[in-house]
């Protein structure tokens, strides 16, 4: 059986972050989006942004505020399977959220290239 993502190693401008278990990432790129008329549907196409919601563990290192400040960051999301994926351009969407130990927080950027 193989084996399924889980984990992910999230890296902005090369920094190496401990994420929490089970990031949500939508890598973005182009979409049908759909237009209903009064006599039928039709279909065109739509580009998404990219999109992470994370969380990971406040640290000394960690700042809430380095992670609002982010524009034009490098996001790496790198799998426990292997897969990569690169976003340029990414920003800060919203405020981070400092909570039990955890900061979370949300990426949007340009569609994400895929690796591996």
């Amino acid at each position: 059986m193989a084996q399924h993502a889980n984990r992910a190693r999230i890296r902005v401008n090369g920094k190496l972050f401990d994420t929490m278990p089970n990031p949500t990432f939508d890598p973005g790129g182009v979409i049908a989006q759909t237009k209903m008329s009064a006599y039928g549907a039709h279909w065109g196409d739509q580009l998404n942004p990219s999109r992470l919601e994370a969380s990971v563990v406040a640290t000394a290192d960690v700042s809430v505020a380095e992670i609002a400040a982010w524009r034009d960051a490098t996001l790496t999301v790198e799998y426990d399977t292997g897969k990569i994926y690169t976003v340029p351009k990414a920003w800060t969407v919203g405020t981070p959220q400092l909570s039990n130990g955890e900061i979370r927080f949300q990426l949007e950027g340009e569609p994400a290239e895929e690796h591996g």
